[in-house]
């Protein structure tokens, strides 16, 4: 299922339906120049924390070209 989206400046990889996961768990992780977004999957965010640990949602990889 994976969607790639490139522009001049970045590519960006979808990994997973995002429906799948709890909608105030999303947030982003930068490491170098790539960025990936993590979420806690449905029935599993409470109390603002996630009880099963994080899931890659959508790795952002936004790589500079050229």
């Amino acid at each position: 299922m994976p969607k790639i989206h490139c522009t001049p400046s970045y590519c960006r990889e979808r990994k997973a339906n995002p429906s799948k996961f709890a909608p105030k768990s999303f947030r982003t992780v930068t490491r170098g120049s790539t960025k990936v977004v993590v979420a806690c999957p449905r029935g599993h965010w409470k109390s603002s924390r996630c009880t099963v640990g994080d899931v890659e949602a959508f790795p952002e990889g936004r790589v500079r070209r050229g």
